[in-house]
């Protein structure tokens, strides 16, 4: 299957913020240079960039672009091992209900 351009260059944009090519607080270049470094449409930049604003790499920044807010030790590593099994305890094999725990209303 082939992949689109935008998802091209979201994942070309992606990795030069994560490797640091565009370091944090700094700014990515604008939409038509993008455009026209990749010899693509406007529309497929747009797509790229709006992908990245909603996974967190990038925030638009009024009259001044798209600034990188990734770093590194914001997010977790990303592992292809499974986390440990989480244990789980049942307090003495009974189920408990959230009205259990409220307070009774006095009778006026």
């Amino acid at each position: 299957m082939k992949k689109t351009i935008y998802l091209s260059i979201y994942e070309k944009m992606r990795g030069r913020i994560v490797d640091g090519t565009y370091p944090y607080d700094s700014y990515i270049p604008s939409k038509r240079t993008t455009a026209e470094d990749y010899h693509v449409s406007l529309i497929s930049v747009e797509h790229a960039y709006n992908l990245l604003i909603e996974e967190g790499y990038i925030n638009p920044v009024e009259r001044k672009g798209y600034a990188v807010i990734y770093r590194e030790k914001d997010f977790f590593p990303v592992t292809s091992e499974r986390p440990a099994q989480m244990s789980t305890k049942v307090l003495d094999n009974q189920e408990y209900s959230r009205t259990q725990h409220l307070p009774r209303q006095c009778a006026r």
